[in-house]
């Protein structure tokens, strides 16, 4: 019904050395997307005060949030370093690694605790082009069932009518939703 907060997780390197905690990537698959719907992902400034104003009103995801439309079907990859949200009309599942940290950047004006030191720290500001490679279509898939291979996870999809076997590696786990 509404964004999400506006956060980033940190990568390996950051997450084990500042919180004792692993790199938190994630991903979405779009089960459902009002016309319209948008979600943030990217950060378009490294301006540290600037980010620290628009922290202090809660309008960075407003004005700093790069803006994705999502469809029905379409899926987004968001490695570790990247501002992200949610947005509203969107119903999705999501996939990530094992981290757990979460730095806040913008609670919407909910009063959530906001992290913006830290956050500022291992915020990745990707160009246009580097978010949209991070965005898959269904027509974009060569392969109709791989929607992301990360070295945290692979994500596949699958449309099943009738029985189905799935290979799980001998140092992985497989999670069906």
């Amino acid at each position: 019904k509404e964004f999400l907060s506006v956060q980033v997780h940190p990568d390996e390197a950051y997450a084990q050395a500042a919180e004792g905690d692993h790199e938190k990537a994630e991903s979405w698959y779009i089960l459902h997307a009002e016309p319209g719907a948008e979600l943030i992902a990217g950060c378009s400034t490294d301006d540290v005060d600037a980010l620290r104003a628009a922290a202090a009103d809660d309008t960075i995801g407003n004005r700093y949030g790069k803006r994705v439309e999502m469809h029905e079907g379409d899926f987004i990859l968001i490695p570790a370093g990247t501002m992200h949200a949610l947005g509203p009309g969107i119903f999705a599942v999501e996939i990530g690694s094992f981290g757990n940290t979460t730095y806040r950047l913008c609670d919407w004006g909910r009063g959530r605790e906001l992290h913006v030191e830290k956050a500022k720290k291992v915020i990745v500001n990707y160009t246009p082009e580097e978010i949209e490679k991070l965005r898959f279509s269904k027509a974009d898939r060569r392969d109709p069932e791989l929607l992301a291979a990360c070295d945290k996870f692979t994500v596949r999809k699958y449309d099943i009518s009738g029985d189905k076997h799935i290979s799980v590696g001998e140092d992985s786990f497989a999670s069906l939703t």
